[in-house]
């Protein structure tokens, strides 16, 4: 593994431990969008990641009436990934794109009868 990933994997695992995320960890969370999507007009990064709660990461984006983003599943599971690698797997990823859900990431839990 490169020290780079050594060292997000370091500072996740302080996450979990600190219970607070880093700045490294804050302004990644808030540019990644910017990376990966055309034209955003508004951005606002909500997010739960608490030990032993449910983990996610919510984006609830605005684009410009003109932003392309062509390949649309593919950029958010970019996202989704991109997320995963700073934090942790089990790290849900939810993305709100112009007032409707297009993407949530949460595992479906299933009762077994």
């Amino acid at each position: 593994m490169s020290d780079i990933k050594e060292k997000v994997r370091e500072l996740g695992k302080l996450s979990i431990l600190s219970n607070r995320i880093s700045d490294f960890h804050q302004k990644n969370m808030e540019t990644y969008p910017f990376v990966v999507f055309n034209g955003i007009k508004e951005a606002e990064v909500d997010y739960g990641l608490e030990r032993g709660g449910k983990n996610y990461v919510q984006y609830t984006l605005l684009l410009k009436n003109e932003a392309e983003n062509p390949l649309l599943e593919k950029r958010l599971e970019m996202l989704d990934k991109s997320i995963k690698n700073l934090f942790w797997k089990e790290v849900s990823v939810i993305v709100i794109l112009d007032g409707k859900k297009v993407f949530d990431s949460t595992p479906v839990e299933t009762n077994n009868v």
